[in-house]
């Protein structure tokens, strides 16, 4: 039996899930090695009775860092562990620890191909590990384009979740638009969004934006501001503070549509085209709901399926045609469990 070390220390908590369901059905020995800041109950609860969980405090200074070396080797050790699974491949840290922990089969996950061409640390950390997945096809062929990497290489959408306990109630024929993750104005255009929220008010469009992330930090509280000041609260439902996971999971059951805001103005717009994909990607994909997406992503596989489609400055003629989604969205076969667990165990 092969025993399968997951570790975390900073991020993407959401990608966890399906890892974890994957590798348990292939009867792997499973352990998780997380920052306690990323353990979320609802999230990661369901599998604390079959996996093994050592969670680990802030390790932001040089000398929590190097405890925290000494900490995974031991565990490592103790555990007998054969294979190792970095969470988030785009950290110099990870590095660190594969000269520290060597003798391992490694698999790391890269988020954001471009960055490590401009990353040194990372590329050589990258000639140490046997298995490489990014998160969509896209990202999968541009990596291979960019880098001559010689070992096992494949993709995976992580978009298996445990359903809500209870979906919120419906409001009539209202069309609920989702726009899930963080509070962001470089990388949301929060500008077309109240340009949107004004029209649909004005035409009297049964249309409610739902937004999914924490309204209590820098970016949040601009945008709540402004919506405030336009005295458009009724076209919108937010929080004021962090949205714990199931009533995240319990919008997104009840949502029509999911909305990225993307459009050519925000960062990293033509990255989303081929080095990264957005987190909203792949809760549409989870929760089987349609993407609003400019009409560049219309050249990407498992999107054209699953999306309405819009030119940059037609967004609104587009809110104006939408039908209330009776019906699940139409995904490819490809995003099945099985396709999906295939893909992701193929770099073990």
């Amino acid at each position: 039996m092969r025993k399968v070390l997951l570790v975390e220390f900073k991020f993407h908590q959401e990608i966890i899930p399906s890892q974890l369901r994957f590798l348990l059905a292939n009867q792997d020995e499973v352990h998780l090695f997380l920052n306690e800041k990323l353990w979320d109950e609802y999230l990661l609860g369901p599998f604390k009775n079959q996996i093994r969980v050592e969670l680990f405090g802030n390790a932001n200074a040089w000398y929590t860092k190097i405890r925290l070396l000494f900490m995974l080797r031991r565990y490592v050790k103790k555990h007998k562990i054969t294979h190792l699974v970095f969470n988030t491949l785009n950290s110099n840290f990870n590095a660190l620890v594969l000269r520290f922990i060597p003798s391992l089969h490694v698999v790391g996950i890269v988020h954001r191909a471009d960055r490590l061409q401009k990353k040194k640390w990372q590329l050589s950390a990258m000639q140490k590990v046997q298995g490489i997945l990014t998160l969509s096809q896209e990202t999968l062929l541009n990596f291979k384009i960019k880098y001559p990497y010689k070992e096992k290489v494949s993709c995976f959408y992580p978009i298996f979740f445990s359903k809500a306990a209870r979906v919120l109630p419906e409001h009539n024929s209202t069309i609920y638009i989702a726009i899930p993750g963080q509070f962001d104005i470089a990388k949301k255009d929060y500008g077309m969004l109240v340009q949107a929220a004004r029209y649909v008010r004005e035409k009297g469009i049964p249309i409610k934006f739902i937004l999914l992330g924490n309204a209590s930090k820098k970016d949040g509280i601009k945008v709540i501001e402004e919506i405030i000041r336009l005295e458009l609260d009724d076209v919108f439902y937010y929080k004021k503070s962090f949205i714990p996971y199931e009533e995240f999971f319990q919008w997104m059951e009840r949502a029509d549509y999911v909305l990225p805001l993307f459009t050519k103005q925000v960062k990293n717009y033509d990255n989303y085209l081929t080095n990264q994909i957005s987190a909203s990607f792949n809760w549409a994909f989870s929760f089987r709901k349609k993407l609003i997406l400019p009409s560049d992503f219309e050249m990407q596989e498992y999107v054209r399926k699953s999306a309405v489609f819009y030119k940059h400055d037609e967004l609104n003629s587009i809110l104006a045609s939408l039908p209330k989604q009776v019906n699940q969205s139409v995904t490819s076969d490809q995003l099945s469990f099985e396709n999906q667990q295939k893909q992701y165990l193929s770099v073990f």
